[in-house]
């Protein structure tokens, strides 16, 4: 069963940085979980000499139908592609990590923009992604082949 994720980060007086991540149940809404942490910060505020900086949700979705039942083999996760956007109102560019990306999606070391590649590709504008700054993606640039550990 999937669950929502909470992390909270917490940096030391070194300035190191470590997340703490809480579990909640899918049927639990935004809402709840905020008033829940709402109540369970202080709580760990009390217990830890570090400071609380910063805490997020990762919310559980519903995969659709139609997807691989299992993965090729031959490719890990850690063999991928970085694919670089132009970022509306910025000067830096956005490049996500694609783990896994298919070896014929190459050129070299070069990621292809052509097919199925392009789609998703621009795919990622289409669906309203952004930047950690929340500005939006205006252009797909490049991409190269990429090893993470």
């Amino acid at each position: 069963m999937a669950s929502h994720v909470v992390s909270v980060g917490i940096v030391d007086f070194a300035g190191d940085r470590k997340t703490l991540a809480l579990f909640f149940p899918t049927e639990d809404s935004v809402a709840t979980i905020q008033t829940n942490m709402n109540t369970l910060l202080p709580l760990l505020n009390a217990v830890i000499d570090g400071k609380i900086v910063d805490m997020s949700i990762q919310l559980s979705m519903t995969l659709p139908g139609g997807l691989k039942s299992s993965a090729v083999a031959g490719n890990t996760v850690h063999e991928g592609a970085n694919l670089r956007y132009d970022v509306a109102g910025s000067d830096y560019v956005h490049t996500p990590y694609v783990p896994s990306w298919e070896n014929a999606g190459f050129a070299g070391k070069e990621v292809l923009a052509t097919g199925e590649y392009a789609a998703f590709e621009a795919g990622i504008i289409t669906a309203g992604a952004s930047n950690q700054d929340g500005l939006d993606l205006s252009a797909f640039l490049s991409g190269n082949r990429a090893f993470r550990k």
